[in-house]
C-alpha cells in the first residue's frame, strides 16, 4: 500500500494505491509552482482508470483541479468509477449554500451534476486490505461548506490515517458529538491537519481522543505556518524517532511530497521528497481497547456514519 500527500499550491491532493492495484484520489489540488495538476500523476504512471474520487469539500481551489481532471477524462479516455462527497448536499441545497458561501455556486453546481450521476456506492470502501470509511456533518444543520467536509478514515494493517478536509473548529465539535467518530479517532496514528493547518481548522478537543505518532500539515506557499502553529500541533503528537530526536510534525511546505508506504510483511515508513525516511515502530498494545475495522466491515452501524 502506498499513500502520497502531494505538495500543491491550491487545495489538497492525496493518491492511495492499494495492494490490489486499485487507486483512490482524495481531492484534486494543483500547483502553478511546479506545473503539477491532477492529470499529471496519472499520465506519468500510465493510469487510465480511477476507482474512487473523494471530494472532501466544496471550495474553489480544488475545483480548478477538478475541471482539469474532467478534461483529462475526455481527452485521454480516462475513467472514474465512483465519486464520493457529502451525501446531504444535493441540487436542492445549492441555492442556500451558494448564498451563505460566496464564490462557491459554480463549484456546487458542477460537482452535483457529476455526483448525482455517478455515485451509487456503500459509504464504506474495501480495496484489498484497505478499508475507507466516512463521517460528515449534515446540511442544513451546518451551512458553511468547510464544516460540511467529508472526513475520510483509512485503515490498512499498521496505517490508521484521517483526512479531515477543510473542517473548521465548529465542524469538529459537531462530529465529536458522535461516539462512533470518537472511537475512530482513538485508532488514528497518522493525522492530516485540517484546512492546511490554519488556526480556524485547529480543534484541541480532538486530541482528547487522538494521540497520533505523526501530524502531517498540507500547507503551501500561500499559507505559511508560523513557529507557534507548528508547536501547537507538535504537543499533540507522540513523534517518530530520528538521529536528531523526535519528529512530531511534517509539512508539505518543507518536506514537499510525503509518501506513506508499507510493503507486505515490512514496517511502515514515511518518506519525504527530500529523501528523509522515518520508520514507525507500532505499539500494538495501544489499540487493544479501541474498536477495529475488520476485513468484513462489520464494526460500525452505517447510520452513524456519513
Amino acid at each position: 500500500m502506498n499513500i502520497k500527500i502531494f505538495d500543491v499550491d491550491h487545495g489538497f491532493r492525496s493518491a492511495i494505491e492499494a495492494d490490489d492495484y486499485r487507486t483512490v484520489l482524495i481531492d484534486s489540488g494543483y500547483s502553478f509552482r511546479n506545473g503539477f495538476r491532477p492529470s499529471w500523476y496519472f499520465l506519468n504512471h500510465r493510469t487510465r482508470h480511477l476507482d474512487y474520487l473523494i471530494v472532501p469539500a466544496y471550495t474553489e481551489d480544488p475545483f480548478k483541479g477538478f475541471s482539469d481532471l474532467m478534461s483529462h477524462l475526455l481527452e485521454h479516455n480516462f475513467s472514474i468509477d465512483y465519486l464520493m462527497a457529502n451525501p446531504s448536499i444535493d441540487v436542492n441545497s445549492v441555492p442556500e449554500l451558494a448564498v451563505r458561501n460566496p464564490g462557491t455556486g459554480k463549484e456546487l453546481r458542477l460537482l452535483n451534476k457529476v455526483y448525482n450521476g455517478q455515485t451509487n456506492v456503500d459509504q464504506r470502501i474495501h480495496l484489498g486490505d484497505v478499508t475507507i470509511s466516512f463521517f460528515c456533518n449534515q446540511y442544513p444543520e451546518f451551512l458553511n461548506v468547510h464544516n460540511l467536509s467529508l472526513v475520510t478514515f483509512l485503515y490498512a494493517r499498521d496505517v490508521n490515517i484521517i483526512f479531515p478536509g477543510n473542517l473548521k473548529t465548529q465542524g469538529w465539535h459537531g462530529l465529536l458529538r458522535n461516539p462512533k467518530f470518537r472511537d475512530r479517532l482513538r485508532q488514528v496514528n497518522l493525522f492530516v491537519a485540517s484546512n492546511h493547518g490554519q488556526e480556524d481548522g485547529y480543534c484541541p478537543e480532538v486530541f482528547n481522543y487522538c494521540s497520533p505518532d505523526l501530524i502531517i500539515i498540507p500547507n503551501h506557499v500561500h499559507q505559511p505556518l508560523g513557529a507557534d502553529r507548528i508547536r501547537q500541533y507538535e504537543r499533540h503528537a507522540r513523534g517518530l524517532w530520528t538521529t536528531f530526536g523526535k519528529q512530531r510534525v511534517l509539512t508539505t511546505g518543507d518536506a514537499r511530497t510525503i509518501t506513506i508506504n508499507q510493503p507486505p510483511s515490512e514496517s511502515l515508513q514515511v518518506i519525504t521528497q527530500k529523501h528523509k525516511v522515518y520508520s514507525i515502530r507500532i505499539n500494538r498494545n495501544r489499540y487493544l481497547n479501541a474498536p477495529r475495522i475488520t476485513p468484513d466491515g462489520h464494526l460500525y452501524d452505517r447510520t452513524s456514519e456519513c
